[in-house]
C-alpha cells in the first residue's frame, strides 16, 4: 500500500503499537464470504459469519479492504487476483496498489478509476 496512494508518504504497519491513538485504520480480510460488509469489518467482525468458513479457491486470492474511522467505514473495496504466488508476485502487488487508490482517492480521480465499472478489480 505504501507509495501507491496520493499525498504524503504514510507508513503502513501490520500491528499498532501500544500508544497508537489514531481513529483511522485499514482492515484487510483475506478470502471473505460474499456477504462481508464494511460496517461489520470496522466493528471488529472477522469478515465472515459464525459457522461459515470461507472456502479458498486454488490460485485465487480474494481481498476485502476497508478504511475505518473508529467503528465507521469511510471507503471499502473488494477484489481478487488469479494466479498470484504470494505477496511478492507482481499481480498481487498491482492489485493492492489499485485497491489503495480506491481506499485513499485523490480529490480528482485518475483515469484508472474512471474506467472501472465497479470497485472490483480482477
Amino acid at each position: 500500500m505504501e507509495s501507491s496512494h496520493f499525498g504524503p508518504k504514510i507508513p503502513f504497519i501490520t500491528q499498532a503499537p501500544d500508544n497508537f491513538a489514531s481513529p483511522y485504520r485499514v482492515v484487510v480480510v483475506f478470502d471473505p464470504v460474499q456477504a462481508v460488509t464494511a460496517s461489520n469489518v470496522c466493528r471488529g467482525g472477522r469478515g465472515y459469519g459464525p459457522g461459515v468458513d470461507p472456502v479458498p479457491i486454488p490460485g485465487v486470492v480474494r481481498l476485502h479492504a476497508v478504511l475505518c474511522a473508529n467503528k465507521l467505514p469511510l471507503t471499502s473495496v473488494s477484489a481478487q487476483v488469479n494466479g498470484a504466488d504470494g505477496p511478492s508476485d507482481l499481480r498481487f502487488r498491482q492489485l493492492v496498489g489499485k485497491m489503495t487508490i480506491i481506499l485513499f482517492p485523490p480529490r480528482r480521480a485518475p483515469a484508472v478509476l474512471e474506467t472501472a465499472s465497479s470497485s472490483r478489480w480482477q
